[in-house]
């Protein structure tokens, strides 16, 4: 099938939420603001914090909002992948071209024009096994990885991280059509798969969005214990820090950058308030957190 070329009106928005009602707001007001398309479907992985529900609610009166009911052993994101298919799913029933996965924690962070959906566009067309493109900023600790550079067209690849099957970026839905492509649960399992069926993933030279750093845990807890994990975020840094868009002056400078330069987000973002650097995007970064999550699994 011809591939066709991208642009905000085949592109399926798909947002993944779980009990961070500022975190999704966030992130649906900066596809607002840098994609101005009414193709956003935000599934929701049975929330019960009260603000994220009020959310939930305001948005659907303007967007598709699906609740995952299903029960699964793990309650924090247990329905991720069953919700990654439902959107795939829906995506190909109405006949989207693409498909842009989304975490409620992450944020486009400049304007999406044509010159991107280009960039998208043309790696996608050197490639048919190109089937995921990240276009998420890269983060500090990438800096050991064996990052290596395409010249034409212009993109990154890791060495370690050939392989499709995460859950944000932008999927090619007819090439996962063909391949009969489904997500299971589980990260490790759909890289695994992909590298089977030979799909493959890069990483764009001029990235959109990224994760929000220093970010504060899902809760789905009484009173007592969400104070002592708030106790505990305040000491290790961790809040709410959403990024300011980059201007567009400072937009024109990173696209004209050598590729050589890689895309490093604290090199060109900046966030609205002042927070811990280096900034950290995972758990595993914060010992108090792991604890209490350790004695709170078992």
């Amino acid at each position: 099938m011809e591939l066709q070329k991208i642009s905000k009106e085949n592109i399926f928005i798909a947002v993944f939420s779980y009990n961070r009602g500022k975190y999704l707001e966030n992130c649906v007001q900066s596809i607002e603001r840098n994609l101005s398309t009414e193709n956003i479907y935000i599934y929701d992985d049975d929330s019960d914090n009260g603000g994220t529900i009020r959310i939930l609610n305001k948005l659907s009166k303007k967007y598709f909002v699906e609740i995952n009911r299903e029960k699964s052993r793990n309650s924090e994101r247990g329905g991720l992948y069953f919700n990654m298919n439902r959107a795939l799913n829906s995506a190909i029933d109405k006949n989207f071209s693409y498909i842009l996965f989304i975490q409620e924690d992450s944020q486009i962070v400049r304007k999406c024009d044509k010159l991107f959906f280009e960039e998208i566009y043309e790696i996608f067309k050197s490639d048919n096994d190109i089937v995921l493109i990240s276009p998420l900023f890269l983060k500090n600790e990438q800096r050991n990885r064996k990052i290596r550079i395409n010249k034409n067209p212009e993109y990154y690849y890791d060495e370690d991280v050939l392989y499709a099957g995460y859950d944000q970026g932008i999927y090619r839905v007819n090439t996962i059509k063909e391949r009969q492509w489904h997500f299971d649960n589980g990260e490790q399992a759909n890289v695994l798969k992909s590298k089977k069926l030979k799909l493959k993933y890069v990483i764009c030279k001029n990235p959109m969005m990224m994760f929000l750093s220093n970010t504060q845990i899902r809760r789905r807890e009484s009173f007592i214990k969400s104070l002592f994990v708030k106790i505990i975020e305040f000491f290790s840094g961790m809040g709410f820090y959403p990024y300011r868009d980059i201007l567009n002056k400072e937009v024109q400078e990173f696209l004209s950058r050598e590729v050589a330069k890689l895309p490093f987000a604290e090199e060109y973002l900046e966030t609205k308030k002042k927070t811990r650097k280096p900034w950290k995007y995972s758990r595993s970064d914060y010992p108090f957190i792991n604890i209490y999550l350790f004695f709170k699994e078992h």
